[in-house]
């Protein structure tokens, strides 16, 4: 049985609601939870020393813990250096990809195709591993889904996935999000959002 904490419980609460964080942000969050439920830390033997064993603690709690506790949700929570901020990075990941899967999924069918239109640009053989925003409209014309996408839609779905960190944006253009390169780990494919360089958003 998962390891139920108060500690447990936020952290919980924290992925659901921002999917991902840096290893710096994620101690900074665990620290806090610790202060605030002292005594269920003690009990379930969470403590930071201000060490090195502290990103240990933080792996245990994080990987091992609370992907237990998500794994009825068909979610785990997965680790990563990022692009090139050379950063860790800890992001909630879905390990199904079927109907109750997309029923956790923020995004309509046509931003999925929008989405996953950009992720073949960025990722194909020979690209740059960014495009333009005209660039990532251009796509619009050759999507399946009638009616397509309007261009007002799609740079809404663009900033969307830019906040949930599904896509980056730099000086370059558009790039694979953190959340996309965890959720790729598992896929080995392009994820849905619900589902390179890198980009430090």
């Amino acid at each position: 049985m998962a390891a139920s904490s108060d500690v447990h419980r936020n952290l919980v609460q924290l992925f659901l609601e921002h999917g991902v964080f840096s290893e710096s942000t994620l101690l900074d969050l665990l620290a806090q939870c610790i202060d605030a439920f002292p005594i269920d830390a003690r009990r379930h033997n969470i403590r930071l020393t201000g060490s090195d064993t502290d990103k240990e603690t933080l792996d245990r709690v994080a990987k091992l813990e609370i992907s237990e506790l998500l794994e009825p949700l068909a979610m785990k929570v997965a680790k990563r250096r990022y692009g090139v901020d050379k950063q860790m990075y800890y992001g909630l990941i879905n390990l199904r990809n079927d109907s109750f899967a997309k029923l956790s999924n923020n995004l309509s069918e046509k931003e999925l195709e929008f989405f996953h239109a950009i992720l073949r640009e960025v990722s194909s053989e020979g690209g740059s591993a960014f495009i333009t925003e005209a660039d990532a409209l251009s796509l619009i014309p050759s999507l399946k889904l009638l009616p397509r996408i309007s261009d007002k839609d799609a740079k809404a779905c663009i900033m969307k996935l830019v906040a949930g960190k599904w896509l980056c944006s730099k000086e370059d253009g558009l790039g694979a999000g953190i959340r996309y390169e965890l959720q790729r780990m598992y896929e080995g494919a392009p994820a849905a959002a619900s589902s390179s360089q890198g980009c430090d958003n």
